[in-house]
Protein backbone atom coordinates (compact mmCIF):
# COMPACT_ATOMS: atom_id res chain seq x y z
CA UNK A 1 0.00 0.00 0.00
CA UNK A 2 1.05 3.29 -1.38
CA UNK A 3 1.46 6.41 1.74
CA UNK A 4 0.04 9.53 0.10
CA UNK A 5 -0.09 11.07 3.14
CA UNK A 6 2.21 14.62 3.49
CA UNK A 7 2.01 17.26 5.47
CA UNK A 8 2.23 21.37 5.02
CA UNK A 9 4.58 23.62 6.38
CA UNK A 10 2.65 23.70 9.99
CA UNK A 11 3.06 19.82 10.67
CA UNK A 12 -1.09 19.17 9.68
CA UNK A 13 -1.92 16.58 7.55
CA UNK A 14 -3.33 17.31 4.21
CA UNK A 15 -4.07 13.47 3.19
CA UNK A 16 -6.18 12.97 0.58
CA UNK A 17 -9.61 11.34 1.26
CA UNK A 18 -11.51 9.23 -1.03
CA UNK A 19 -14.84 11.38 -1.87
CA UNK A 20 -18.00 10.22 -0.09
CA UNK A 21 -20.73 10.31 -3.10
CA UNK A 22 -20.43 10.57 -6.22
CA UNK A 23 -21.75 13.68 -6.71
CA UNK A 24 -21.45 16.35 -9.74
CA UNK A 25 -17.90 17.33 -10.64
CA UNK A 26 -16.20 14.75 -8.62
CA UNK A 27 -14.79 13.67 -11.79
CA UNK A 28 -12.53 14.84 -14.49
CA UNK A 29 -13.09 14.56 -18.07
CA UNK A 30 -11.64 11.08 -18.82
CA UNK A 31 -14.44 10.11 -16.29
CA UNK A 32 -11.28 9.38 -13.38
CA UNK A 33 -12.38 10.20 -9.47
CA UNK A 34 -10.27 13.13 -8.29
CA UNK A 35 -8.49 13.17 -5.01
CA UNK A 36 -10.19 15.67 -2.21
CA UNK A 37 -8.27 17.11 0.24
CA UNK A 38 -9.57 17.34 4.08
CA UNK A 39 -9.57 21.08 4.59
CA UNK A 40 -6.77 22.83 6.72
CA UNK A 41 -8.09 23.52 10.29
CA UNK A 42 -9.02 27.14 10.70
CA UNK A 43 -6.20 27.58 13.31
CA UNK A 44 -3.60 26.98 11.00
CA UNK A 45 -5.16 29.14 8.58
CA UNK A 46 -5.40 32.18 11.56
CA UNK A 47 -2.44 31.45 12.68
CA UNK A 48 0.25 34.18 12.03
CA UNK A 49 3.57 33.65 10.21
CA UNK A 50 6.08 34.05 12.50
CA UNK A 51 9.10 36.32 11.81
CA UNK A 52 12.50 36.60 13.97
CA UNK A 53 11.94 39.47 16.17
CA UNK A 54 14.02 42.21 15.10
CA UNK A 55 16.20 44.68 17.51
CA UNK A 56 14.27 47.97 17.70
CA UNK A 57 16.21 50.79 17.05
CA UNK A 58 14.66 54.67 17.63
CA UNK A 59 17.24 56.51 15.83
CA UNK A 60 17.60 60.38 16.05
CA UNK A 61 19.67 62.84 14.30
CA UNK A 62 18.51 66.47 13.16
CA UNK A 63 20.67 65.87 9.87
CA UNK A 64 18.62 64.57 7.08
CA UNK A 65 21.19 62.89 5.01
CA UNK A 66 22.63 61.14 8.01
CA UNK A 67 19.32 60.27 9.21
CA UNK A 68 18.68 58.50 5.75
CA UNK A 69 22.18 56.98 5.56
CA UNK A 70 22.36 55.32 8.73
CA UNK A 71 18.44 54.42 8.19
CA UNK A 72 19.05 52.23 4.65
CA UNK A 73 22.34 50.85 6.79
CA UNK A 74 21.00 49.83 9.95
CA UNK A 75 17.98 47.91 7.91
CA UNK A 76 20.51 46.45 5.70
CA UNK A 77 22.42 44.86 8.63
CA UNK A 78 18.33 43.49 9.68
CA UNK A 79 17.44 46.09 12.14
CA UNK A 80 13.93 47.74 12.47
CA UNK A 81 14.62 51.00 12.53
CA UNK A 82 12.29 54.07 13.59
CA UNK A 83 13.88 57.39 12.89
CA UNK A 84 13.35 61.00 14.00
CA UNK A 85 14.90 64.47 12.91
CA UNK A 86 13.29 65.73 16.24
CA UNK A 87 14.30 64.66 19.88
CA UNK A 88 10.78 65.83 21.19
CA UNK A 89 8.73 63.23 18.85
CA UNK A 90 11.30 60.64 19.56
CA UNK A 91 11.23 61.13 23.52
CA UNK A 92 6.84 60.94 23.06
CA UNK A 93 7.81 57.64 21.09
CA UNK A 94 10.09 56.45 23.67
CA UNK A 95 7.29 57.02 26.19
CA UNK A 96 5.18 54.49 24.62
CA UNK A 97 6.27 50.85 26.37
CA UNK A 98 8.23 48.71 24.51
CA UNK A 99 8.92 49.97 21.39
CA UNK A 100 12.54 50.67 21.44
CA UNK A 101 15.19 47.90 22.45
CA UNK A 102 18.49 50.53 21.55
CA UNK A 103 18.47 54.30 21.04
CA UNK A 104 21.05 56.04 18.48
CA UNK A 105 21.20 59.71 19.33
CA UNK A 106 23.40 62.49 17.47
CA UNK A 107 24.58 64.66 20.58
CA UNK A 108 24.82 68.19 18.80
CA UNK A 109 20.81 68.66 17.60
CA UNK A 110 19.64 72.20 18.21
CA UNK A 111 16.47 71.72 20.20
CA UNK A 112 17.51 69.45 22.28
CA UNK A 113 21.28 67.70 22.41
CA UNK A 114 21.75 64.33 22.89
CA UNK A 115 22.83 64.25 26.75
CA UNK A 116 19.37 65.64 27.34
CA UNK A 117 17.43 63.63 25.11
CA UNK A 118 19.93 60.68 26.93
CA UNK A 119 18.90 61.86 30.63
CA UNK A 120 14.88 61.93 29.33
CA UNK A 121 15.18 58.87 27.59
CA UNK A 122 17.17 56.79 30.75
CA UNK A 123 13.96 59.02 33.16
CA UNK A 124 11.64 57.04 30.86
CA UNK A 125 13.23 53.54 30.66
CA UNK A 126 16.56 53.07 32.94
CA UNK A 127 17.56 50.02 31.26
CA UNK A 128 17.35 51.41 27.77
CA UNK A 129 20.63 51.00 25.99
CA UNK A 130 21.83 54.06 24.35
CA UNK A 131 24.65 54.90 21.75
CA UNK A 132 25.68 58.78 21.59
CA UNK A 133 27.12 60.07 18.18
CA UNK A 134 29.26 62.78 17.43
CA UNK A 135 32.14 64.52 15.27
CA UNK A 136 32.60 67.43 18.37
CA UNK A 137 32.39 65.74 21.54
CA UNK A 138 34.30 67.75 24.16
CA UNK A 139 35.84 65.34 27.19
CA UNK A 140 33.38 66.71 29.59
CA UNK A 141 30.34 65.57 27.06
CA UNK A 142 31.80 62.38 26.99
CA UNK A 143 32.42 62.28 31.02
CA UNK A 144 28.08 64.23 31.47
CA UNK A 145 26.78 60.85 29.04
CA UNK A 146 28.98 58.18 30.88
CA UNK A 147 27.22 59.46 34.21
CA UNK A 148 24.32 59.44 32.68
CA UNK A 149 24.40 55.93 31.40
CA UNK A 150 25.52 56.00 27.57
CA UNK A 151 26.73 52.79 26.87
CA UNK A 152 28.58 53.51 23.70
CA UNK A 153 29.82 57.08 21.68
CA UNK A 154 30.23 56.40 18.27
CA UNK A 155 33.12 59.51 16.84
CA UNK A 156 31.73 60.60 13.60
CA UNK A 157 32.41 59.45 11.42
CA UNK A 158 32.05 56.23 11.80
CA UNK A 159 32.39 53.06 9.56
CA UNK A 160 29.81 50.29 9.37
CA UNK A 161 31.88 48.21 11.43
CA UNK A 162 32.33 50.81 14.31
CA UNK A 163 28.37 50.75 14.54
CA UNK A 164 28.06 47.06 14.33
CA UNK A 165 30.98 46.60 17.13
CA UNK A 166 28.87 49.12 19.02
CA UNK A 167 25.56 47.47 18.57
CA UNK A 168 27.30 44.34 19.54
CA UNK A 169 28.45 45.31 22.60
CA UNK A 170 25.04 47.06 23.78
CA UNK A 171 24.04 43.21 23.14
CA UNK A 172 26.70 41.65 25.12
CA UNK A 173 25.27 43.69 27.92
CA UNK A 174 21.69 43.13 27.24
CA UNK A 175 21.37 39.30 26.19
CA UNK A 176 17.51 39.86 26.72
CA UNK A 177 17.53 40.84 23.18
CA UNK A 178 16.31 39.83 19.99
CA UNK A 179 19.20 38.96 17.09
CA UNK A 180 18.84 41.00 13.78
Amino acid sequence: MIDDSKENAQGADISPVTPTEGAPGDTCVSGAELPTYAPMSAAIIEEPVKTPAKVRITLIDDEPSVLFALKLLLEALGFAITDFSDPEAALTHLGTPNVADVCLCDLRMPKRNGLQVLEAAKGIDSGLPFILMSAHASDSELQKARTLGADAVLTKPFTPDDLQAALAAVRRKTPALPNP
